[in-house]
């Protein structure tokens, strides 16, 4: 079988994994995410994983996930009342996340061992074109 329709003699072929093998390097990214200082600085906490982009076995040795993750920052945003001119801070204004940055999405690239062991992990800020964090594994 040749890597995609019409492909002649010499054709790489990509080794395949299943969904099963995917979640298990997901669940590995995101937990690694979850407990690192510096990616909670830099894009904040990942609360969500919004979609899987794609996932394989291109060098035949473990698993390269890419899925999208939602991050999102607390801080001391202010929730106007009374629009531009007279503005005070609401009384009873939540606090949390819903008053800060907001979220952000980003793309996540992780990559495990043949043993599942994470050995790669990035975040890629606007879409890659912005700023990328490497995760130590």
């Amino acid at each position: 079988a040749g890597a995609g329709a019409g492909a002649g003699a010499g054709a790489l072929e990509a080794a395949s994994c299943s969904q099963a093998e995917a979640d298990v390097v997901i669940k590995a990214a995101t937990a690694k995410l979850k407990g690192d200082g510096s990616v909670k600085k830099e894009v904040g906490q990942l609360t969500q994983v919004t979609s899987v982009i794609g996932y394989g076995n291109p060098s035949g040795e473990g698993v390269q996930v890419r899925f999208n993750a939602k991050f999102e920052k607390s801080g001391n945003g202010m929730v106007l009342n009374g629009g531009i001119f007279g503005a005070k801070e609401k009384k009873g204004a939540k606090k949390g996340p819903e008053r800060g940055r907001g979220a952000i999405f980003a793309q996540v690239k992780a990559r495990a061992n043949a043993k599942g062991k994470l050995v790669e992990c990035s975040v890629a800020k606007d879409g890659g074109w912005g700023k990328t964090i490497n995760v130590r594994c």
